[in-house]
């Protein structure tokens, strides 16, 4: 696996989001079919995806996980904590090895991971935790680890739009995003108040105003067809007042009031909630699909082993990692096309079909990868 990073300061997770993020945005019509192609790319080894598990050469780094374990390096802390495990838990969860056997192990892809990061030379950041998942799921990626500023809302709007123009013009399509803006605030610690944001309702007004004018005005920022963002869902059900997505983050909030006055927005991005460890039921900490859960889909959430971690800023890497698998193994799909057939291959959860709790359901690597049937865009 190969890491570069791009410091843009200092970011503190969950602070401040930009009002525009995703590719582009238009009126909202019924859109024309589209030929999937499946054409094969190019497959690596299995023997290859096992040199670059644990973030390959980095693995020698020490190792702080997110439960406060130290351990003097990556391997270590393998070693001691899955010590009956050939793999990460994300590995494990995901079943990404049966991939692997196949040769598709994200070789030659692209991936943006923008969090905080710091250059301490340890694997101790909240990044840092991101990158080890994407790792356990798709060894052979190419990886940009980028550092956001926070400040002000029109300075992080800026600094983000810088790192997703940054990645555009370099080809990282695939994007974790494992941050966001939620109507519960949070002290400078990150934890939750039990207070909600007063001004909630106006920040999500006058992002929505802003996003149509920029749309009507053709000053929305497109970005590459193969660009996908996939966005942690949050965790602050239990504080919000309400578990749904489309109540408590501003994103999915704004792609649903946007879409709710007859604009396309967000074809081009995932929101990933969490699975309770072990088993198939939401954690109750995690946002539920809600309005829009056809964009919706859900995941584990450990790093390294089973118990060390929760929250949705881990699930989301999971499927980061599997479209890498699927844009390796199919490159000609386009990001909302990789979108499509994560949703649609899910394991069904709940409700039948996409619902407000689970969306699409489970990540499945083993359908998505041998996808049955038509897969279309809805």
């Amino acid at each position: 696996m190969i890491y570069k990073k791009v410091n843009y300061g200092f970011f503190l997770i969950c602070l401040l989001l930009m009002s525009s993020c995703g590719g582009g945005g238009g009126i909202l019509n019924n859109p024309p079919e589209i030929s999937y192609d499946y054409t094969e790319g190019v497959a690596s080894t299995l023997s290859q995806a096992n040199s670059k598990i644990l973030l390959g050469t980095e693995s020698n780094l020490p190792y702080d996980g997110p439960s406060g374990n130290s351990y003097l390096s990556l391997t270590q802390a393998h070693s001691s904590l899955n010590s009956v495990f050939a793999y990460p838990i994300a590995t494990r969860d995901t079943k990404a090895s049966t991939a692997w056997s196949e040769g598709w192990t994200g070789n030659g892809i692209k991936v943006g991971i923008l969090d905080s990061f710091n250059s301490n030379s340890r694997i101790d950041s909240h990044g840092d935790w991101v990158s080890v998942v994407v790792n356990s799921v798709a060894p052979e990626t190419d990886v940009i680890l980028t550092n956001l500023p926070s400040g002000d809302l029109s300075t992080t709007i800026q600094n983000a739009n810088n790192a997703y123009s940054y990645y555009n013009i370099n080809d990282y399509f695939i994007i974790n995003n494992s941050w966001g803006f939620e109507k519960p605030l949070k002290n400078a610690s990150g934890f939750y108040t039990g207070v909600n944001n007063s001004n909630w309702d106006t920040i999500i007004s006058n992002a929505v105003r802003d996003k149509i004018t920029s749309i009507n005005s053709n000053y929305n920022t497109q970005y590459n067809q193969k660009m996908l963002f996939v966005h942690a869902a949050g965790n602050g059900a239990q504080y919000c007042g309400s578990a749904s997505i489309t109540d408590c983050d501003y994103f999915a909030a704004l792609y649903s009031k946007v879409r709710a006055q007859g604009y396309e927005i967000g074809e081009d991005t995932i929101f990933v909630g969490s699975l309770s460890d072990g088993v198939t039921s939401m954690a109750p900490y995690s946002y539920q699909a809600g309005s829009i859960p056809k964009d919706f889909i859900v995941a584990h959430d450990d790093v390294l082993f089973s118990g060390d971690a929760s929250g949705t800023s881990f699930s989301a890497p999971r499927v980061v990692g599997a479209a890498a698998l699927l844009r390796q193994k199919f490159p000609n799909l386009n990001g909302a096309q990789i979108k499509q057939v994560i949703l649609q291959t899910a394991t069904d959860l709940g409700t039948s079909g996409p619902d407000e709790v689970y969306g699409y359901g489970e990540l499945n690597i083993e359908n998505a990868m041998s996808p049955q049937g038509k897969v279309t865009v809805k």
